[in-house]
């Protein structure tokens, strides 16, 4: 097994991540949505808020980064929350493997990445300034393929996620 793993490593290498690369690999957006398919929006809003304070305080970031990224995570969680929510009822089941199932999915997690890139855009306006849309429109990677595949791999690794949960 180590000299598979070896020849993928050497074979596919995930090149170094700077501030500003995009090659930097977040799965924060599926532990957040299957969190918000599993769990109460109010819980999902707590543990991911509390999860972010303590990555963000371990890094040694400025007081005001903490703040945002936070609030960014926070924000996130719960308008997936809120539309798992409104789309189950009381209950914030969407375990089961239906179009509906598949649906709420998708749209919480494009709601999910627009509330992402509003986010950032918004503190980027606020910090430099400029036309907002012009900000927020190339944020949203409405034509990049490779940005639109991760962000469905992500939503698909929330749905496995969920049906292990939700099979155990």
């Amino acid at each position: 097994s180590a000299p598979l793993k070896e020849a993928s490593i050497e074979s596919f290498p995930i090149p170094p991540s700077t501030e500003d690369s995009t090659t930097v690999i977040m799965l924060d957006t599926c532990v957040i949505l299957a969190g918000a398919l599993l769990l109460d929006p109010a819980i999902v809003m707590l543990v991911v808020g509390a999860g972010a304070l303590i990555g963000e305080l371990s890094r040694r970031r400025p007081g005001q980064r903490i703040v945002a990224n936070t609030a960014q995570m926070v924000l996130q969680a719960g308008v997936a929350g809120l539309i798992v929510l409104l789309a189950n009822g009381s209950s914030p089941d969407a375990t089961r493997l239906s179009a509906m199932g598949i649906g709420v999915i998708v749209v919480a997690g494009v709601a999910m990445h627009i509330v992402n890139s509003l986010a950032i855009a918004t503190i980027i306006y606020h910090d430099e300034g400029g036309p907002f849309l012009s900000i927020w429109a190339p944020m949203l990677h409405c034509f990049d393929l490779g940005q639109r595949l991760g962000h469905m791999s992500q939503w698909a690794l929330a749905l496995i996620a969920v049906v292990l949960v939700d099979a155990h």
